[in-house]
Order: C-alpha cells, then structure tokens, then sequence
C-alpha cells in the first residue's frame, strides 16, 4: 500500500529507545535546571532576609528592613518582618518619649524638693529666732514679776512707814495742844 513497513512493537522500543533516552534526558535536565533557578531563587530571598534578621539581633537597630523582592510566602515574610519592625520601632520610640516626659518630671520634683528643702530650712531658722526672742521676752518678765514683788513689798513698807509717821505727828501734834 504505502510503502509502510511493518514492525513489531519491541522492535520499534528498540530502534527508537536512544532518541526516547536522550528526549528523557533533556527533559529531566531541563526539569533540574529549571528546579535549581527556583530552589537559588527561594534561598536568595531566604538569605537575604536572615541577614537581615541577624544584622537587627546583632545591632539592635530597628531603622533595617528586608528587601521585598518576590510576591511568593518568602516576600510576604519580609513584609510582615518589615511591619514588626516598624511597630518595634514605634514601641521603642513610644517608651523614650514617656523616659524622657518622666525625666523632666523627676527633674522638676528634684527642683521643687530643693526649694521646699530651702523653705524649711529659712522657716527652721526664723522658729529659732522666735524661740530664742520668747526665751528673752520670758526672762525680761520674770524679771519684771520680780520686781514687781520687790516694788510691792517697798511700797507696803512706805505705806506702812507713812502710817508710822503720820500717827506720830498726830501724836506729837495732840501733844502739843
């Protein structure tokens, strides 16, 4: 008919078995080239992002972020990596700002401190003075209440004296008459 030749099936896995070895090859050659671009591809963007990682433990520093280079989960992991460090960084920049309003705060304690220390001291010294001006106020009237007595007591003598006196010249005078 055509001129088709006609050969049993393992005969023809024979004759073509080289040229099917080498398709198979290439194929699983290109499948491992192609599985290697992507396994090299995934592990940059890993690596890239633990470098990243360990540069923010090592340093503290919250001002790193990972390079988002992909939009696969390795991608989505440095965008929530960069979002945890900006929420760090707002913490951290929250906490020295109520440091600091509280620094202030304790300074101004310390200053008010200082001067109700000075008023307390000024007033201390001002009671010593009082107290020192009552002590002489009370020694002046004591002294004044002992010479009262004494200036009573001579007074009574004089009244008694001039009594004294008076009844002699009353007798003298009514001896005389």
């Amino acid at each position: 008919l055509l001129g088709v030749e006609r050969q049993g099936y393992f005969a023809l896995l024979l004759d073509r078995a080289p040229l099917y070895a080498v398709v198979v090859l290439v194929l699983m050659l290109g499948v491992l080239a192609v599985s290697q671009l992507l396994i090299s591809f995934i592990t940059r963007n890993l690596l890239a992002l633990r470098d990243v990682m360990l540069t923010v433990q090592d340093t503290g520093d919250l001002t790193l972020r990972a390079p988002v280079a992909s939009r696969d989960e390795v991608g989505a992991m440095a965008q929530t990596f960069n979002a945890m460090q900006s929420a760090q960084q707002d913490v951290v920049g929250t906490v020295r700002q109520a440091a600091s309003q509280l620094e202030q705060g304790t300074d101004e304690m310390a200053r008010l401190m200082s001067s109700v220390k000075d008023g307390m001291v000024t007033q201390q010294s001002e009671t010593d003075m009082v107290a020192a001006a009552v002590n002489e106020m009370s020694a002046t009237v004591q002294d004044i209440a002992g010479n009262s007595a004494v200036t009573r007591d001579q007074s009574t003598q004089a009244d008694a004296l001039a009594r004294e006196g008076r009844d002699q010249v009353l007798r003298v005078s009514q001896t005389i008459t």
